[in-house]
């Protein structure tokens, strides 16, 4: 099947099984998976921490010159803060949570900007599932 035959995908978190299974899938369906994760892991053709804006930038800027736009965006990046309350530090809690929440909204912000068409840009969809 082609049914992303010749879109311009942008995979975040491709080191990891999720991100991995994501961009096999859509390079089968004819995708080009453009894959990015955080510095030093490896299968990443970007490093891009997702919850730092100005990689977003950087990251879907240089999407956008070298192949004109981006058709669709999969966020499989993430950090959880593992382990009860009690024992999770504030700090750990912060980062877990702009992994989630404030990723998304850079990712959704700075990606529409680069996106296809008009129509692509008013119908970003963000799903989380935990």
């Amino acid at each position: 099947m082609n049914r992303l035959k010749d879109k311009i995908v942008l995979i975040t978190g491709a080191a990891g099984a999720i991100g991995k299974a994501v961009t096999e899938a859509a390079s089968a369906e004819g995708a080009r998976a453009i894959t990015s994760d955080l510095p030093g892991r490896q299968g990443a053709t970007h490093t891009l921490d997702v919850t730092e804006e100005l990689d977003w930038l950087r990251v879907i800027s240089d999407i956008g010159r070298t192949h004109g736009r981006i058709d669709g965006l999969v966020n499989a990046a993430g950090v959880a803060a593992l382990g009860n309350i009690e024992e999770t530090t504030t700090r750990r809690g912060e980062r877990s949570w702009r992994s989630i929440s404030t990723a998304r909204f850079s990712a959704a912000s700075t990606a529409s900007r680069c996106s296809s068409s008009a129509a692509a840009r008013s119908s970003i969809c963000l799903r989380s599932r935990g």
